[in-house]
């Protein structure tokens, strides 16, 4: 070991926390990826309503959160929480109780957190079918979503982010009907860049104590 290569080891820690520190967000489109990069979150599995919901007028209070729409065309029965026996298997997540939600270009569904959270994903059934019909808005960026093949598709998408935030938005581009369901959201804590910083150099300091002794 040389003093040269302190350099070069010292310049490549100091890349990688800058590299961490924008990282922004991090996608997922399959739930087995996604739940282990994040470990444990909490669920919405919507198995608790024992009638149908709409969130179409008002927010719907979800316990950590709330669904709200913006613009919904309120003589169009959609945006509620279907419960078996369900109304449409174009939005049948899994069988069970979820999301059937309606956005166009004019109208978009936003989920408000109580408290910040890092990580959110959920399951879909015939979202952005064929076309780009829906995107994600969230701190402040806009997410592209997978595009599926056709109505009726199942999917997953699911994100990290290095910065906290209280809100995701779907925000519809043209008509989109699909089904949301296991929604998945948590905190997690995120190590500050100084704090990188200051192990690396540790890290550096010990590797030149023993290249000091070793001479």
């Amino acid at each position: 070991m040389n003093n040269n290569f302190l350099k070069m080891a010292f310049a490549g820690v100091v890349l990688g926390v800058s590299s961490f520190a924008n990282a922004g967000l991090i996608s997922f489109t399959d739930r087995v990826s996604f739940n282990g990069a994040v470990g444990t979150s909490s669920i919405e599995d919507f198995e608790s309503f024992v009638s149908e919901e709409s969130f179409r007028g008002s927010a719907l209070d979800l316990g950590d959160f709330t669904v709200s729409m913006v613009d919904a065309i309120s003589t169009i029965t959609l945006n509620f929480i279907d419960i078996p026996p369900l109304s449409s298997s174009e939005s049948d997540v899994n069988g069970t109780s979820h999301m059937r939600v309606f956005t166009n270009s004019s109208s978009s569904l936003t989920f408000l957190f109580d408290s910040a959270i890092t990580v959110f994903g959920a399951d879909f059934r015939s979202l952005n079918d064929s076309v780009v019909r829906t995107r994600l808005l969230v701190a402040g960026e806009v997410i592209d979503l997978p595009i599926a093949a056709g109505s009726g598709e199942f999917s997953f998408f699911g994100f990290t982010s290095d910065i906290a935030f209280t809100s995701v938005t779907f925000q519809g581009v043209m008509g989109d009907v699909y089904g949301i369901d296991n929604v998945s959201y948590s905190a997690t804590d995120v190590p500050e860049p100084s704090t990188l910083a200051i192990f690396a150099l540790g890290l550096m300091g010990l590797a030149s104590r023993r290249f000091m002794k070793k001479s």
